[in-house]
């Protein structure tokens, strides 16, 4: 009896395993991480916000004078967020940039909130981060 519980129990925690992958279906508690399994292509869109300085140089802005954190995916979903509210909010959230890079001391003079479409294998391997396509969504002047 004890090995048939055994047998049972085993079979049982196999298919929860390997259900996900038969059925092509992520849940908890067996997952196939599809964010990190499937080709997600080269082509990636990122919302951001950049400072543009008096000469027209983009200046990449870190996540912390983008959404107030040093979280990466927090910024960029902070900027996302705002997009996807529309232009009021685009343009708060330009604002607040905007202070914050102030307070930071960067020669800024406007900020833009921005999409910034991007081949990510070029930007890492060529050392090419020219954006494919901008779609600006906000723009601002940086005070001081």
């Amino acid at each position: 009896m004890r090995t048939r519980v055994a047998y049972a129990t085993l079979v049982v925690a196999a298919v929860v395993m390997l259900a996900p992958v038969v059925v092509d279906r992520d849940s908890y508690p067996g997952s196939t991480y599809p964010m990190f399994a499937r080709d997600r292509g080269h082509i990636s869109a990122v919302a951001t916000a950049v400072g543009i300085d008096e000469h027209g140089e983009v200046l990449r802005l870190t996540p912390n004078l983008i959404g107030g954190s040093d979280e990466v995916v927090l910024a960029v979903e902070t900027v996302l967020k705002a997009v996807r509210a529309g232009p009021a909010a685009a343009d708060d959230l330009c604002e607040r940039v905007a202070r914050r890079v102030t307070r930071a001391g960067l020669p800024a003079v406007r900020i833009e909130i921005r999409v910034e479409t991007l081949d990510a294998v070029r930007w890492f391997t060529d050392d090419d981060r020219t954006p494919l396509q901008i779609t600006r969504h906000a723009e601002c002047a940086v005070e001081g």
